[in-house]
């Protein structure tokens, strides 16, 4: 089980990502920009990563991991980390950030949440329970 990476972008554009590597970015762009923009949920193959998405709100939260990574893992992860975006961009988990907070410069300070919550979950195998 790996989370290769992590991002979150707000309608077409990637705010912040954790090891959103050269040959993984355009495939990230591309699927950010072609996501619908009501709530959601959707996964999709593309080679062997696997990008998990959740959409709310018009934020969404993108995983990606490898084929073994069970999808309950990978929502696990996107359900925290969306928790810890709308605490720290609106003050609670509750609320959604205003729109003109979200651009990538004033969330570039979310990059260190985003890179422990991948971290964690691939250190500790049980994390999604």
């Amino acid at each position: 089980m790996t989370i290769q990476a992590a991002a979150v972008a707000f309608q077409k554009v990637v705010l912040v990502h954790d090891k959103l590597t050269p040959t993984l970015r355009p495939k990230a762009t591309k699927i950010v920009e072609n996501l619908p923009r009501h709530d959601h949920k959707v996964s999709y193959e593309h080679g062997t990563a696997v990008f998990h998405c959740l959409v709310e709100h018009e934020i969404s939260y993108i995983a990606i991991t490898d084929q073994e990574t069970s999808t309950r893992t990978a929502y696990s992860i996107l359900e925290d980390i969306k928790s810890k975006f709308k605490d720290q961009f609106s003050g609670n988990s509750q609320s959604y950030p205003n729109a003109a907070t979200l651009t990538p410069t004033l969330c570039a300070k979310f990059g260190p949440t985003l890179a422990g919550q991948v971290r964690f979950f691939n250190e500790n195998p049980d994390s999604d329970k």
